[in-house]
């Protein structure tokens, strides 16, 4: 019932505002353009409990799936999950053409900064520019990240 009073109210006064607006101004052109944008005023107000029921929700990364954080419902680390990992996959693709897993460690800080504990890249086999690829990934990411050779089984 609250609701109903409410929209009743701003209602009359939007259409008292209108035509107090409308009284001022000369007639003419500029009287005819004021009208429009009077009725255009007058149109959302009406229309404004209709956009009550609709439920419109957009989530900020929907493409955001990371294995460690999207669990825990944390969007923030999970969308820099994500920046972190794309960066190390670009750097990696520039140096060699092994592929990698990469596990990544980080927290938000109490300023919401994001700081990066542990960058883990495991190797079937070493690459070819090691100590490169190593020195481009700490520029990269700033943290060095800890490279691994996986032994063959």
């Amino acid at each position: 019932m609250e609701e109903i009073r409410t929209f009743a109210l701003m209602l009359v006064f939007c259409a008292a505002a209108g035509l107090v607006y409308y009284l001022l101004l000369p007639s003419g052109r500029v009287s005819e353009t004021a009208k429009g944008v009077l009725g255009a005023v007058l149109l959302f107000c009406v229309l404004t409990p209709l956009f009550s029921f609709v439920n419109i929700e957009m989530p900020a990364f929907p493409e955001v799936q990371t294995e460690n954080y999207a669990e825990n419902g944390d969007l923030l680390l999970a969308a820099a999950e994500r920046a972190v990992r794309q960066t190390v996959e670009s750097v990696v693709r520039q140096f060699t053409a092994l592929p990698c897993e990469t596990e990544i460690r980080m927290h938000i800080t109490e300023d919401y900064g994001i700081e990066i504990e542990q960058v883990r890249l495991i190797f079937s086999a070493e690459p070819e520019d090691g100590e490169t690829l190593r020195q481009a990934l700490t520029q990269a990411l700033g943290a060095a990240p800890e490279v691994v050779i996986r032994e063959a089984d």
